[in-house]
């Protein structure tokens, strides 16, 4: 419920029949007998909906906002990321702004504006509202009930909400803001989106920002931003520029080992099980105990299927992501200025999800943290406001290469089997299967998918038994199906090894 500057009160609520979300409204006071006709507020492809959330500017306008998928029936029966990633990726959920100019006479003929409130999907899959009982059969309760929209002065809409579209399906807030069309208060919104290059303000790096009893504690210099920037270099670069107020120091804050600063966004990639997913990738630097910064990148393993931690999450049941973790996957070369506070991070974009050309890195982020060994929680010092990027690479001819089959892995004529689809954008899966053994493999990240001539090398992470470890595959395509002379070779951080001519299937290069 909200009501308006002249105290009018309106009630929003989706009907459980056709999840379809419903207004009506009081002009006294909501006194029985009082209350218009409920009208609809949502339209296609908004056509199923859930927490709905509402707040009234003028008298009659109110801003609605909701969950909506173009999919039609009960959120409770989508299938659930924890139980099927791949069909859950299917059912896309957006956030949607419906402004309402409510007629008290007539409300039929109300006038309504529809907005999607972001440029990609907030959630895939079943929204359980069953509370705890979700828990019983994997349920999907990550959104947690949650969604708030508010007016600025001006009477824009700010929307916060839950995004679940990273790889570890962990609910992190966003913020969206209204930047033109009708406000609330009867006048047109006038504003533009962030942009590249992000500039911050000083003096608000203050750790901890806040204390109850002696207030917040001092501003850490080198940990403040003054302005974040991406280059693209070239084609296949990309090039992190952050700057700080006064880098003379680089000692972490009270309580902290290190000091840490990372740049964040979000691609439309691939999960670890091969579904659409809004994958974290970011580039950072490091310094301990004041000391000269290392540089790195990296994007986190989500847990796996049977429960198994990634190293990007911390998890609880039923692998619910509760902290989003930033290890330090791969080096990557910087420098960092004292004087000047500025640092460069020069990354190839195959280190960071291989994004090409019209591609958007999404809700480009700077944060400083303290980092406190054995601690799992970041201390917060200051982050910069978020802007897409989207990326002007060159486009090259994409390539892949596909297969399935088997090959001899012992003299009694126990099998490898395996199957695979790798893109050189660096989408794709390899499962292996050694039917002496049992040993059971299957990619979670592909790094790089390499081509000479015939031969193809892909490099990348993965789970054997339930083990996180590196993997590199070669897979050689020599002639057309049926002749028997493609190879087939895996070997793992683990020491596992096979190698051979298929003795049936195919690799296909295309």
């Amino acid at each position: 419920m909200t009501f308006d500057t002249a105290g009018n009160i309106y009630a929003v609520w989706v009907d459980s029949n056709n999840h379809n979300v419903y207004l009506s409204a009081s002009s006294s006071e909501g006194t029985t007998g009082t209350w218009t006709s409920p009208i609809q507020v949502n339209g296609d492809p908004a056509n199923t909906n859930d927490f709905p959330w509402a707040v009234a500017g003028s008298p009659g306008i109110v801003d609605v906002v909701f969950y909506g998928t173009s999919r039609r029936g009960d959120a409770d029966f989508f299938p659930s990321w924890f139980n099927n990633r791949q069909a859950a990726s299917h059912i896309k959920w957006f956030p949607y702004l419906a402004q309402v100019h409510l007629s008290f006479a007539d409300p039929t003929s109300s006038t309504i504006y529809q907005v999607q409130a972001t440029s990609h999907p907030t959630h895939y899959g079943q929204i359980c509202n069953l509370g705890l009982g979700c828990t019983l059969s994997d349920g999907d309760r990550t959104m947690a009930d949650f969604f708030a929209v508010a007016l600025d002065s001006t009477g824009a809409a700010r929307i916060v909400f839950d995004d679940t579209t990273n790889q570890h399906h962990g609910a992190a807030l966003f913020e969206a803001r209204q930047v033109t069309g009708p406000g609330a208060f009867g006048q047109t919104v006038s504003g533009s989106a962030p942009t590249n290059p992000m500039s911050d303000p000083s003096g608000d790096a203050q750790f901890p920002h806040f204390f109850p009893v002696t207030g917040p504690g001092a501003n850490q210099g080198h940990m403040d931003f003054l302005t974040l920037e991406l280059i693209q270099s070239d084609s296949d670069r990309l090039k992190v520029r952050m700057v700080v107020l006064d880098a003379s120091s680089l000692l972490p804050p009270p309580g902290a080992q290190s000091t840490i600063w990372l740049t964040r966004w979000q691609l439309k990639s691939l999960g670890d099980d091969g579904e659409e997913s809004h994958r974290i990738f970011y580039v950072g630097a490091k310094s301990v105990a004041g000391g000269d910064p290392t540089f790195f990148s990296g994007t986190g393993i989500s847990a796996n299927n049977d429960g198994v931690p990634g190293n990007g999450c911390i998890t609880n049941t039923p692998r619910n992501c509760k902290i989003i973790l930033y290890p330090q996957e791969k080096s990557q070369t910087g420098s960092f200025n004292q004087q000047t506070g500025e640092i460069i991070i020069d990354v190839p974009l195959a280190d960071v999800g291989g994004p090409g050309a019209g591609e958007v890195l999404f809700s480009v982020t700077a944060l400083s943290f303290g980092e406190i060994s054995g601690d799992p929680l970041f201390q917060d010092v200051d982050a910069t406001r978020a802007f897409d990027f989207p990326l002007k690479r060159k486009p090259v001819t994409e390539r892949k290469v596909t297969g399935g089959g088997y090959i001899h892995t012992d003299a009694l004529g126990n099998r490898g089997s395996f199957g695979l689809v790798a893109h050189t954008d660096n989408r794709g899966k390899i499962t292996y299967v050694d039917h002496l053994t049992g040993m059971k493999f299957q990619s979670a990240m592909i790094d790089s998918v390499t081509i000479e001539g015939n031969i193809v090398t892909i490099k990348g992470m993965g789970f054997a038994d339930n083990i996180l470890t590196n993997f590199v595959v070669t897979v050689e395509d020599k002639a057309e199906p049926g002749t028997g002379v493609d190879t087939f070779s895996i070997q793992l951080g683990t020491g596992y090894l096979r190698s051979g001519v298929l003795q049936g299937g195919n690799i296909q290069l295309h």
